[in-house]
Formats: structure tokens, C-alpha cells, sequence
């Protein structure tokens, strides 16, 4: 699977494909791009296409929210599935751009 640049990434399919291949993934490393936004149920990365990848909730991902709402980021993290099949992102590093 290659992404094409400044595409979004579809983390389901990457799962899927890592599966596919006779592993089964609990974490991946992700490094994503995005606006840092409030979300009904905690916060998100506003990645392109419109799509959401919600923020795990900690003190990461607080320190991220107090220096960074509503700006442009890239953040690393680990992603891993939530009980509902979507994806979390375990913030580790971000740098405001």
C-alpha cells in the first residue's frame, strides 16, 4: 500500500492490509497533518478531505489542545482501534507549523 501525497490515509485499510498479510496490529505508529479541533465527545486532528482522526484523552493530548487549537500540527502518535472499529491517536510529539 503506497499513499499518495497529501492524500488522506485511510487507517481501516491499512489495518486491514496488515491483516491480509497474517498479523494482527494493535498499535501503528502514525505522523499526520491536520487542524487541532474540538469534537462533541473531546478533541481531533482535522486531516485533509475533511476526515477526523479522534485525539485520545490525556496529558498529551491536553498540552496539544492548550498550545495548538485551531492550528496546524504535526502530530506522531500511536493509533489504535477503539471498541466502535475507529481510530485513536495517542498523541507523542507535535510541533505547531
Amino acid at each position: 500500500m503506497t499513499p499518495v501525497s497529501e492524500a488522506a490515509l485511510d487507517v481501516a485499510a491499512v489495518r486491514e492490509v496488515i491483516r491480509n498479510a497474517g498479523f494482527e496490529p494493535s498499535a501503528m505508529t502514525v505522523s499526520a497533518i491536520g487542524r487541532v479541533i474540538a469534537v462533541r465527545d473531546g478533541h481531533a486532528l482535522e486531516l485533509a478531505g475533511a476526515s477526523l482522526m479522534p485525539l485520545a484523552s490525556d496529558e498529551r493530548t491536553d498540552a496539544l489542545v492548550a498550545e495548538a487549537m485551531g492550528a496546524t500540527v504535526t502530530v506522531t502518535g500511536q493509533s489504535t482501534a477503539r471498541p466502535d472499529g475507529r481510530d485513536m491517536l495517542h498523541v507523542e510529539t507535535f510541533e505547531v507549523r
